[in-house]
């Protein structure tokens, strides 16, 4: 885990996921996810995105949100509020509707990794916000990942990948 003199930073996130599609042979499928990182004052920290290999749409949703909730922890963040695209499952995470059977181990790990914050929450985003993510993960699923990393406020000192 990355270190920081300045433990405990109040992280934003925003996830997208677009829609599955079958790859290869089409025996397997596909979803593209996208997650962006921002601190406190909206400045970027972090932007990826990439296939994962699931066949739903909330389960892109659900890896999206847990990619975003890892990487905040890596930033030793202490606080996140999180925003996605996936009304749906932000509903299912808190506790607004029942996860379905299928997503159940999904849902136990986004919770699992929500404890691990001193202050957390999960938000339906305003779609305007997550345009281009939406887009990053559309282009993720069709085979073109992207992973960007931003210089850090010094206040922060957050490192990535030392």
């Amino acid at each position: 885990m990355a270190t920081s003199d300045h433990h405990g930073q109040f992280v934003y996130a925003v996830t997208s996921a677009a829609p599955p599609c079958p790859t290869g042979d089409g025996d397997q499928w596909h979803a593209g996810i996208a997650v962006a990182l921002k601190d406190r004052q909206r400045r970027p920290l972090l932007k990826c995105s990439y296939a994962v290999p699931v066949q739903t749409q909330e389960a892109a949703s659900y890896e999206a949100i847990a990619v975003a909730l890892r990487e905040a922890r890596n930033l030793d963040a202490g606080s996140i509020a999180v925003y996605a695209d996936d009304a749906r499952v932000v509903g299912q995470i808190n506790r607004e509707a029942e996860a379905k059977a299928e997503n159940a181990g999904r849902y136990l790990e986004v919770r699992s990794l929500l404890n691990q914050f001193a202050w957390a929450r999960v938000r339906v985003a305003d779609p305007a916000q997550c345009y281009g993510l939406r887009a990053s993960a559309e282009r993720a699923v069709r085979g073109l990942p992207t992973t960007e990393s931003y210089d850090v406020p010094p206040q922060l000192a957050f490192r990535f990948g030392e």
